[in-house]
């Protein structure tokens, strides 16, 4: 009889493990920065480049996609409104579908695309009492 060894498959689950670390690294042109997940207002794509914008007013621009970093994010606290941005949940103040944006905490105007103004509009529910 053959025995099959588990600890030597890869982890079926390791990627959703990424996802529950509170912090991750980002390397920029100087050094690696260690970003604090809960402290991150949005991230805004421009092409193979991400800016991660900070609770604090300050921001991050790395070589890694949008994609890369919001992959490593928590889909229940962060939210892609747009091919070019993912918010986080708990900063929206308000959601304006007339102009197709959400407007966060910071004051920051989030483009909205026309599918995912449909999501907001179901989701606010789960999202907010």
């Amino acid at each position: 009889m053959k025995t099959i060894e588990l600890h030597k498959r890869p982890s079926l689950f390791a990627p959703s493990l990424k996802r529950l670390k509170p912090k991750f690294r980002i390397v920029t042109i100087d050094e690696t920065k260690i970003i604090d997940k809960s402290k991150i207002n949005y991230l805004k794509s421009d092409g193979s480049y991400c800016e991660v914008h900070m609770l604090d007013g300050s921001q991050v621009c790395c070589s890694v996609t949008m994609k890369t970093i919001f992959a490593k994010l928590d889909t229940n606290v962060f939210f892609k409104t747009h091919a070019s941005y993912v918010v986080n949940i708990d900063q929206i103040v308000s959601v304006s579908s007339r102009h197709d944006m959400v407007v966060l905490d910071s004051g920051a105007k989030i483009p909205v695309s026309r599918v995912n103004k449909q999501v907001i509009k179901e989701k606010m529910e789960l999202w907010f009492d």
